[in-house]
């Protein structure tokens, strides 16, 4: 896992668009701001998570739950739901496909 030095590094060296969009939908060679949150959310930081919302002023989208539950970190589950997200089946299907089952007790 990256540490919150190496996130930073990459948010000063690489340009981002705001949001996030499936590939095939991308701008080609686009790096949008939702997938370093995915990546943040799998990782299990919340200490990241927190800094590119708070810092960053990034926000969630429709495909960071599924990251979150594929990650299986309840701290993480805990900090998005404390903050008003809400998780819909997309969260439990990431959780079930990483075979976090800690998780899905918790989304359920």
């Amino acid at each position: 896992s990256y540490t919150l030095g190496w996130f930073r590094w990459v948010c000063d060296t690489v340009e981002f668009l705001p949001g996030f969009k499936w590939p095939g939908y991308k701008v080609k060679g686009a790096v949008y701001e939702g997938e370093l949150l995915h990546y943040a959310a799998f990782q299990g930081s919340v200490e990241i998570l927190k800094w590119l919302m708070e810092k960053k002023g990034w926000g969630l989208n429709q495909d960071t739950d599924r990251c979150a539950g594929m990650g299986g970190s309840i701290k993480v589950l805990e900090y998005l739901k404390a903050g008003g997200y809400v998780f819909d089946r997309k969260a439990c299907d990431g959780a079930a496909r990483g075979g976090r089952l800690e998780a899905l007790k918790f989304l359920r």
